[in-house]
């Protein structure tokens, strides 16, 4: 057993303590303290490790260009160690294992380089580079691990309907579908749970592709409410928005606009300020109700007031 890092171990800790509470800025500081300590002792695992933390805590506050910066000094710094082989990533993985919670000897490093790639992908899709995102996110698919991997075919199928590709979005749908573990019970895992409402989501995405909004409305809702139990605000937001999409193209203009005005709502308290303002705009077109165009109209002038800082900390 090799001696605890506790300095490093109490850095990521710390972050992930912040991240649970949506503190997203101190997460970052502690990350990067995490990701200091890691090049301290020279350890390739945990530098990917802290650099895919750091990266996620940034894009969560709202800074897509810094997220991707995060990822490319993490896989930079890797590189630049150039060591190979099974034995020194072994090594290296078991102290890092022991500060973060998680590690498998030699494929420790692979997974959080997939991790890297997986943070990149979605980065990219927030800063409007689908295709960017696409490439990335087709690396990290490449992973063993089925959780990264899933997760790797939303994001890569988000990329594809964004491109306009139908046929790679069908794709993406399916291999996702391979990869969900069935449901053990009532509620599931986070990743079984998680993973269907991923599923919905592009299935909802497929629907309006094929000109059924309806269908797709109702996959869109369930996505949305599945998100809202496992805690994934932003997804459930772009859900929800996604479902407003939809009843806008099967003439519900009045219920789209409550969709858009309850995920505008949710970006701005995540500091997504410039997709709040598009679904807000979007929750004040002709045929909503006065409640609706004003509860838009209040949320817009909050935004406002707010400074980039105030939104992204998550407070």
């Amino acid at each position: 057993m090799p001696p605890d890092d506790a300095a490093m171990r109490l850095a990521f800790g710390s972050g992930h303590l912040a991240m649970q509470q949506r503190r997203f800025d101190l997460a970052a500081t502690d990350f990067g303290r995490a990701a200091a300590e890691a090049r301290a002792r020279d350890d390739r695992a945990a530098i990917a490790a802290a650099g895919f933390d750091l990266a996620t805590a940034r894009l969560a506050a709202g800074d897509p260009d810094g997220s991707l910066r995060a990822a490319a000094d993490a896989r930079r710094s890797v590189a630049a160690r150039g060591r190979a082989g099974a034995a020194g990533d072994a090594a290296e993985s078991a102290p890092r294992a022991a500060a973060t919670g998680q590690g498998e000897g030699g494929r420790d490093l692979a997974r959080a380089l997939a991790a890297l790639d997986l943070v990149e992908a979605a980065a990219r899709l927030r800063s409007g580079d689908p295709g960017g995102a696409a490439r990335a996110a087709a690396r990290a698919e490449a992973s063993d691990d089925a959780a990264l991997s899933a997760r790797a075919a939303l994001l890569h199928g988000l990329a594809a309907d964004a491109l306009g590709d139908g046929i790679a979005l069908r794709r993406e749908r399916d291999r996702l579908a391979a990869l969900l573990p069935p449901l053990p019970g009532k509620g599931g895992t986070d990743m079984a749970a998680g993973g269907r409402a991923d599923l919905a989501e592009l299935d909802a995405r497929l629907f309006l592709r094929a000109g059924d909004p309806a269908a797709a409305a109702s996959k869109a809702g369930t996505a949305a409410a599945a998100r809202r139990e496992l805690l994934d605000y932003r997804g459930m937001a772009r859900a929800l928005a996604l479902r407003g999409t939809a009843l806008a193209r099967a003439g519900q203009a009045a219920n789209a606009a409550g969709c858009f005005l309850a995920a505008g709502e949710s970006a701005a308290e995540q500091g997504d300020r410039d997709q709040a303002r598009a679904w807000l705009a979007r929750a004040q077109q002709p045929g909503v109700s006065s409640a609706t165009w004003e509860a838009a109209a209040e949320a817009i002038r909050r935004l406002d007031k707010a400074t980039p800082k105030d939104s992204a900390s998550g407070s």
